[in-house]
């Protein structure tokens, strides 16, 4: 078997003749690729302010900036759901930490006596 070779490199990938290898350059997404691909983009802003509409949930930022979320019926329970989770874990969290604030009260006020 002749010994294979290495013959160049695009963008930081080299082949070798006798592998497989596929590399695709486009200048411009194709709709096939974009349907294959998975696309996650993060968007971080302070909350101002929300309105539930008929079929979409919006919420501005501070600027004014607006996400619309198209939701159905199913999608508000599931929502309803984890934000009272998250809320209750909160007054949990709260009211323990009063109860703690209460209890070092006492405990000065009994060693002030």
């Amino acid at each position: 078997m002749p010994r294979p070779y290495k013959v160049g490199s695009v963008s930081g990938v080299s082949h070798t003749i006798g592998t497989p290898c596929l590399i695709l350059i486009f200048s411009q997404p194709l709709p096939f690729l974009e349907r294959l691909m998975k696309v996650k983009q993060t968007v971080t802003t302070k909350f101002h302010n929300a309105y539930t509409g008929w079929n979409s949930l919006e919420f501005t930022d501070e600027q004014g900036d607006e996400v619309s979320i198209k939701m159905t019926d199913e999608d508000y329970l599931s929502l309803a759901d984890t934000l009272q989770t998250k809320a209750n874990r909160i007054r949990k969290e709260r009211a323990d930490e009063a109860a703690e604030q209460q209890r070092a009260l006492e405990a000065k006020g009994n060693e002030d006596e």
